[in-house]
């Protein structure tokens, strides 16, 4: 099988894994495995990387095999290859599963903090990870923070502009608001202006994908230049297009 990639404490590492007792088989196409042998060992090998219900804080996995081995062993629908971009899958507690695409090429860190409660910095919240192209001030970061309403669009724009422009309180123009295809998600941009590490200002965009899910809002931003926009917003949208987080049974209890 191929090596298990997840991140931690900022850092990508490897992890390689060898199958003993069960039927693993890497195809071309991807992972070939028994349901059964894919439950036990999702939960002896990856469940020990993602992190169980008790703990605080989870890793995330990355890589098309990989994570899909860790849907199948949910029940979940397996990610398609599509080139150029690299599937990444995190439990959020003990009953969500949260995966989108990347960029293959950006680099992809994690905070430290737990996913289950968000730190609050000067009304900040923080993403618990982070994707990007640093060179050229591109990026992806996924947050969650609690929410009022039931639904996405009960979720003030306001409230989304802060959390992907980071500002306390951003000047900003919204661009638009609709519901992403896809997967039914909210998908709002926005164009601000902020300083550059130069300190000129300059202008940006902000792209956001949002979903409810027990009063807790899960969002996916992406930001960049205004001047590079065009040239990687359809990144950005596959990235907000491929964003899900569903809900499910415990690994634990799935094999118990």
């Amino acid at each position: 099988m191929e090596g298990l990639g997840f991140v931690g404490a900022g850092r990508a590492v490897g992890v390689g894994v060898r199958c003993s007792g069960v039927v693993c088989k890497v195809e071309e196409g991807g992972l070939e495995v028994s349901r059964r042998a894919v439950l036990l060992s999702t939960v002896s090998v990856v469940g020990g990387l993602l992190g169980g219900a008790q703990q605080a804080s989870a890793e995330a996995v990355s890589g098309r095999s990989v994570v899909n081995g860790v849907l199948s062993a949910y029940g979940l629908p397996q990610i398609p290859d599509k080139g150029g971009f690299t599937p990444i899958l995190e439990e959020y507690g003990s009953d969500k599963i949260v995966e989108f695409l990347y960029p293959s090429a950006w680099l992809v860190t994690k905070e430290q903090s737990g996913i289950d409660r968000p730190r609050l910095n000067q009304d900040r919240v923080v993403p618990t990870i982070n994707i990007g192209d640093y060179r050229k001030a591109e990026s992806l970061a996924f947050y969650s923070t609690p929410a009022s309403g039931r639904d996405t669009f009960d979720v003030p724009v306001d409230k989304l502009a802060r959390i992907a422009i980071q500002l306390p309180n951003p000047d900003y123009r919204m661009l638009k608001d609709k519901k992403i295809a896809t997967n039914g998600y909210r998908l709002t941009s926005f164009k601000f202006e902020t300083y550059t590490t130069s300190g000129y200002m300059g202008e940006r965009r902000a792209l956001v994908a949002s979903t409810v899910i027990d009063d807790t809002v899960f969002l996916l931003g992406g930001v960049c230049s205004e001047l590079r926009y065009k040239k990687i917003e359809e990144l950005l949208l596959t990235a907000m297009e491929n964003f899900k987080v569903t809900k499910v049974q415990s690994l634990k209890n799935m094999t118990a």
